[in-house]
């Protein structure tokens, strides 16, 4: 298991998914909304590990926690009106299955559950 993570490169690599599986017209439009929800989904992933390290949650919490983030951030990038909701579920999967494998790394099990 991993101590930390780079943030900024998982961040970096959101966004580059994200970037490349939006029209890149209407990237320009959500890409400041979409630097903070992707910065507060690790920020809370961080959180997560804390509070699991602490033993102040169990995994099942963590991941209703992470469910929780996601819904969040699903919200607030739907309301950004150049994007479809189907635009937002295939960029929050996308970032997903980038970050996934780092991320469930850094906290020992699936966390995220990542599409072949």
């Amino acid at each position: 298991m991993f101590n930390e993570f780079n943030v900024e490169k998982l961040l970096q690599d959101m966004l580059s998914v994200a970037a490349q599986e939006v029209v890149q017209s209407d990237w320009a439009k959500i890409q400041q909304t979409a630097d903070s929800e992707f910065r507060d989904i690790l920020s809370r992933v961080q959180e997560i590990q804390r509070l699991l390290d602490e033993g102040q949650i169990s995994k099942e919490a963590a991941e209703r926690l992470f469910d929780n983030q996601v819904a969040l951030s699903h919200s607030v990038l739907g309301t950004v009106r150049v994007l479809r909701k189907l635009e937002v579920q295939r960029v929050l999967r996308a970032v997903l299955n980038v970050i996934g494998g780092t991320v469930n790394n850094f906290v020992g099990f699936e966390l995220i559950e990542v599409e072949d």
